[in-house]
């Protein structure tokens, strides 16, 4: 099958599924709240911006993540990582 419609949903590589797995079955808590499974999925929230950030040669705080597509469809195969000044930089993905 050859499938199109990456506008709804995109197939994961196993290396990202693999990574999010506890997060979906075990460790699935809001990381806006402050009770233990919160605390933990925030934890995971934290590792994950720091590793983007360090990747991408950032400060963690200039990472920003959303739930929506619309940094993604005004400009593609970037990630923009915005500071609290608004200023903007963007880091082109390699594939």
């Amino acid at each position: 099958m050859i499938y199109l419609d990456y506008n709804a949903t995109t197939p994961l590589c196993d290396a990202a599924r693999d990574a999010m797995l506890p997060y979906l079955n075990r460790h699935y808590g809001n990381p806006s709240s402050i009770h233990a499974a919160g605390r933990e999925a925030r934890a995971a929230v934290d590792n994950a911006r720091d590793k983007l950030a360090a990747l991408l040669q950032v400060k963690s705080g200039e990472i920003i993540f959303t739930s929506a597509v619309t940094l993604y469809r005004t400009k593609p195969n970037t990630v923009r990582c915005s500071t609290q000044s608004n200023t903007s930089k963007s880091a082109k993905i390699l594939k």
